[in-house]
């Protein structure tokens, strides 16, 4: 395959101020590269990652609901307290006849007390809500990696536009630098024939304003290139190396595929559709826990206690297990405040996904017909752009003849460097709607049909 490389306009103005000598041809960059660095430093990507691996936490947070709880402390109390003092000798196996004494029962002396605790509860039944916030955080960790799948090709997407603009903006610094040579070469031509007595001064002054006009839409389409590597170097992250596209070759292919079978794909393919159907699956999830929240709830619970008078020893220890059983008959209202707000939610997300789903189906319209409107646009242009060529050659002939004025010409050359542009646009504007129509029927991640980049 032939590859065409176009030198980044961004390299050429950030070298404009060394020797051309010293200049070196900047780093390649293909469109699929292109995407890649998006999807690496791109912080829409970013934020769609971070939010999938907060997604992915809360299942191990739900999760842990169905597992023990176990934990140890190690507590230091010196006191003079009656109560904690009887207590404390009590527990630390320490307690003597002396110890029933009124005035020691009153008045102990200070008591110290290292106490070494580990114990467990486990929750063995709670009617089923832990189950149902598992299963909820699991859709919920589902809707955020479609979610993030469908920001990756909404960025794959942004990259194409912006790479074809890139490439559109120096196709147009071509185009207009050889309207400007052709403007040129015609004011020589018409500067010869005044100074042979063959035509008016007044022919040698409208070429050279024509002239003057391309050489300003030169400077612009210069400015327009600059700004437009400038945005795809923003949507690579920031990227601060200059860099080199490659020109597509060939044109996208055509889509043969019914509209219909486009809208239908869309809706099974689409990651912003399959997220939205798991965010209403998660919202029905939390509407079964909050009605769960009223039933009875069973845990157990074990506990083993050291009590010693040093750290190192010289105490006591015990233990206990049981199990307890729990139902809550009033809370001022909040489980059912919990159970509508779930309902709610759920009810938002039905109605998201029922937008989102109208939504899909316009933008396939729109990318259709825009896809379909390029490709015959690209194919007019082409004939168009070489009955324009023809006639200019014409022109030109008559000119020399002394058979059409200057300004026939010109207005043929200014129709020319139009369709030249126009035919330019054309092609780009179509491999823009190629993947804008991949976008819209979720299939962004596979590759263009035609040669491309």
């Amino acid at each position: 395959m032939r590859i065409v490389i176009h030198t980044c306009a961004l390299a050429l103005a950030l070298a404009a101020a060394a020797p051309l000598a010293a200049q070196s041809a900047p780093p390649l960059l293909s469109l699929e590269e292109a995407i890649g660095k998006a999807a690496a430093a791109n912080p829409q990507v970013e934020i769609a990652d971070s939010k999938q691996r907060e997604a992915k936490a809360g299942i191990q947070s739900a999760r842990s609901g169905l597992l023990p709880k176990i934990g140890a402390s190690e507590t230091f109390i010196d006191s003079t307290d009656p109560v904690f003092a009887f207590g404390t000798r009590l527990r630390q196996g320490r307690f003597t006849a002396g110890d029933l004494a009124l005035d020691r029962l009153n008045f102990p002396p200070p008591t110290t007390d290292f106490t070494s605790t580990a114990g467990a509860t486990w929750m063995i039944f709670d009617s089923g809500r832990t189950i149902s916030q598992l299963r909820g955080a699991r859709t919920a960790a589902a809707a955020a990696e479609e979610q993030t799948h469908a920001t990756r090709q909404s960025v794959a997407f942004e990259v194409v536009r912006a790479y074809y603009r890139a490439l559109l903006a120096d196709q147009e610094k071509i185009t207009t630098a050889a309207a400007l040579a052709r403007e040129k070469a015609f004011a020589k031509q018409a500067h010869d024939r005044v100074d042979a007595g063959m035509a008016l001064a007044s022919d040698g002054l409208q070429a050279d304003v024509d002239v003057s006009q391309r050489e300003q839409e030169a400077v612009e389409a210069n400015s327009n290139a600059l700004v437009a590597y400038a945005q795809l170097a923003g949507i690579l992250g920031g990227e601060a190396q200059p860099f080199a596209l490659v020109i597509p070759t060939g044109t996208p292919g055509h889509v043969a595929a019914p509209l219909e079978s486009l809208e239908a794909a869309a809706l099974e393919q689409r990651p912003d559709l399959r997220a939205a159907q798991n965010e209403i699956a998660s919202a029905k999830q939390s509407v079964h826990a909050g009605r769960e929240a009223y039933g009875p709830q069973f845990s157990t619970f074990a506990n083993i206690e050291a009590d010693n008078p040093h750290l190192t020893g010289g105490g006591n220890s015990n233990w206990t297990v049981g199990a307890k059983a729990e139902i809550q008959l009033f809370d001022g209202g909040e489980r059912r405040a919990q159970v509508s707000k779930a309902n709610a939610q759920r009810e938002m997300a039905e109605a998201a996904y029922k937008q989102a789903e109208i939504e899909a189906g316009i933008e396939v319209k729109q990318a259709y017909y825009a896809q379909q409107n390029a490709e015959r646009q690209y194919g007019i242009s082409g004939e168009m752009l070489t009955k324009t060529q023809e006639t200019l050659r014409t022109t030109l002939d008559r000119y020399s003849a002394g058979l059409v004025t200057v300004t026939d010409v010109l207005s043929q050359q200014e129709q020319l460097r139009y369709m030249e542009l126009t035919r330019v646009k054309s092609l780009y504007r179509w491999w823009i709607a190629d993947a804008q129509l991949r976008l819209a029927t979720g299939n962004l991640n596979s590759a263009p049909s035609g040669v491309h980049p």
